[in-house]
Order: C-alpha cells, then structure tokens, then sequence
C-alpha cells in the first residue's frame, strides 16, 4: 500500500471540513465513504484490485491505497492543489 500524510489535522473548523469534503468529491473515482465512513475512491480495500481511502489521524490526513504509481502521483498532486485552493492555504506531505 502507498501512503501520504497530509497537514490538515483532525480538529478543523466545519467550514473548513466542509470544503475539503467537496474537494473530495470532486476527485476522480469518488465512491462515497465505506462502512467506517471513511472517504473512498475508485473502490474498496481488500475487495478491488484499485482504491483509496483518507483517514484523519493525529498527524494529519493519511491517504493510503493501490493504484499505479504514475496515476497515483497525479491524484495526488490534484488533491493537494484542489485543498490548497479551496483551504487558501499549502496543502502538502507533512513529511517532507
């Protein structure tokens, strides 16, 4: 499984998490969240060969999932900018 974390922590304002919730949305492959309520795209871990799933952690935003490496570096970098945008703030890896 690939993973990024990033720097939005768990305890944002509702305005906030609202936007990010559309951001989400607005993603190639959204599916809606899992059982967990956990966000979801392209499908669903440990049933499809391709999905991924967010989570909020007390480091920040964890994404994990499989998809080709090449697709998943675009999402990626669509995701972060789409947050930085809608946010007006730099979303990025909180590990670098």
């Amino acid at each position: 499984m690939n993973s990024i974390t990033l720097n939005l922590p768990y305890n944002l304002p509702n305005s906030q998490l609202e936007k990010i919730g559309l951001v989400f949305e607005s993603m190639e492959g959204w599916k809606g969240h899992d059982e967990y309520n956990c966000p979801i795209w392209f499908g669903v871990p440990d049933k499809d060969q391709q999905w991924l799933w967010a989570s909020w952690e007390p480091s920040g935003l964890l994404l994990g999932g499989e998809l080709e490496p090449e697709r998943l570096e675009t999402w990626m970098n669509e995701l972060q900018s789409r947050l930085s945008s809608a946010l007006g703030s730099p979303v990025v890896d909180a590990d670098i």
